[in-house]
């Protein structure tokens, strides 16, 4: 059976195996951008063809644990399992850093920046190297899972009047917030910190009362209407973090309280 992506693969510097296993070092850093860009758009390019091999079968039991398994795994399931989808290691990395991640990196300097990452590629084409033999027998599949998470291209937004409760069911927005935990985060020069309490600020830290679901950081930047376009429907935002609050979400540039959606580009102060 085996898998269409090893066969563009194979002419690829992203599967030469001594380069693999030397990290990629001696390739240079274009050469690697390039493959990875060309490996993309085979995938999307061949999108259909490759949802038809993971394609659920009557009387064929398949699991799609994504990026969970491991090798253990995959030996224990082949006793019980047809087949088992995983998600593409190595097209996860091809996604193109988004003009709004950019942005707001730009604006936030004490967020870490994606660097290029060979080892992750190197990891990436040792797992696909290492499960071929099963995905020639049709064991294992690969799937680019991670392109249904990807931020489009275009990011509307939306100001509904209900500040977006309308958005969870009543009972489930109440279990939310009856497990929330909110305090403020404060910058300083170790960088940001969480305070014990939520006071009046921009930054705010939400947990809950389980430490598998983690902690969410949100920001209340300012943004200032500069330009728009009427004609595209898209309009460009300064974006800034001032150092006071205004006491009136009406008195900020550019607010407006009608619902709307619109598409935007961000500059960043």
């Amino acid at each position: 059976m085996g898998s269409i992506i090893y066969g563009h693969l194979s002419e690829s510097v992203l599967l030469h195996e001594p380069y693999v296993r030397r990290g990629f070092s001696g390739v240079s850093e274009e050469e690697l951008r390039k493959a990875l860009q060309q490996y993309r758009e085979f995938c999307i390019q061949h999108l259909a063809e490759l949802a038809e091999q993971v394609r659920p079968q009557a009387g064929r039991l398949r699991l799609f644990p994504g990026r969970m398994a491991t090798p253990q795994l995959l030996k224990q399931a082949a006793w019980y399992l047809d087949t088992v989808v995983l998600s593409d290691p190595l097209f996860s990395l091809t996604e193109q850093e988004h003009p709004f991640t950019t942005a707001m990196l730009a604006a936030s300097p004490e967020l870490p920046t994606r660097k290029f990452d060979r080892d992750s590629i190197a990891r990436a084409a040792a797992e696909l190297l290492a499960n071929r033999s099963l995905v020639d027998c049709g064991y294992v599949a690969h799937y680019p899972t991670s392109l249904e998470g990807e931020i489009p291209a275009e990011i509307p937004i939306y100001a509904p009047g209900d500040a977006f409760e309308g958005l969870l069911p009543a009972d489930l927005l109440a279990v939310y917030r009856r497990h929330a935990m909110v305090r403020s985060v404060m910058a300083s020069p170790r960088g940001l910190l969480v305070l014990d309490a939520l006071e009046l600020g921009r930054r705010i830290c939400i947990s809950f009362d389980s430490d598998a679901i983690g902690a969410f950081g949100y920001e209340l930047r300012e943004m200032e209407a500069v330009a728009k376009d009427e004609a595209s429907g898209t309009v460009t935002v300064r974006m800034s973090l001032p150092t006071h609050l205004r006491t009136s979400p009406a008195s900020m540039p550019g607010y407006s309280s009608r619902s709307t959606s619109l598409r935007i580009s961000i500059m960043s102060v």
